[in-house]
């Protein structure tokens, strides 16, 4: 574990206790409480980086999906298919914003501060390779703290939040008003 000079010592010392006694168990809820510690160090370097005038670019780019319908789910005949992707319409009644690429190993190290793929053997590390090894829970604990250092930064109204997409809205982006099973 690092030393965080901005996390009081008292702070510290319990999370490296709890960190150090943690049953295998546990490990993931650990690693949340370790990761919201964490944002506290990684906002201030993220706002700066990400807030100046040198940095014109947006930490992330995004693709504007429209509201429609689509048949969600497998036809029964469709090789490969498992009986709970039966068909159902679906109907997205709102237009929503998704990530033109997944999130990559230097954004989430930007914004999170760990690197979850290097305790893996990983031939693929770099600044532009997807971020991996990365829970459900921890992906969404990263959309939230996007959030946070995006509306402190200025370029995120109190309205909006960055999210991860429903099953639904996944899969109609992924079709995009295709029909095929690929």
């Amino acid at each position: 574990l690092e030393s965080y000079p901005e996390l009081s010592t008292s702070f510290q010392t319990l999370a490296l206790e709890r960190y150090r006694k943690r049953p295998s168990k546990h490990a993931d809820f650990d690693e949340l409480v370790l990761a919201r510690a964490r944002k506290v160090v990684c906002r201030a370097a993220f706002v700066k980086r990400w807030s100046t005038a040198e940095q014109p670019r947006p930490f992330m780019e995004f693709i504007s999906i429209p509201a429609g319908s689509f048949t969600m789910g497998s036809p029964e005949k469709e090789k490969g298919r498992f009986d709970s992707e039966k068909q159902v319409p679906v109907t997205i009644t709102r237009a929503f914003e998704l990530g033109k690429t997944v999130v990559t190993q230097k954004q989430w190290t930007e914004v999170m501060g760990t690197d979850p793929w290097n305790w893996e053997n990983l031939k693929e590390t770099g600044d532009n390779y997807p971020a991996v090894y990365v829970s459900w829970d921890k992906a969404s604990l990263f959309c939230e703290h996007l959030t946070s250092y995006e509306r402190e930064a200025g370029r995120l109204s109190a309205n909006q939040t960055y999210r991860l997409p429903t099953e639904a809205e996944w899969e109609y982006a992924c079709r995009a008003g295709t029909t095929t099973a690929y």
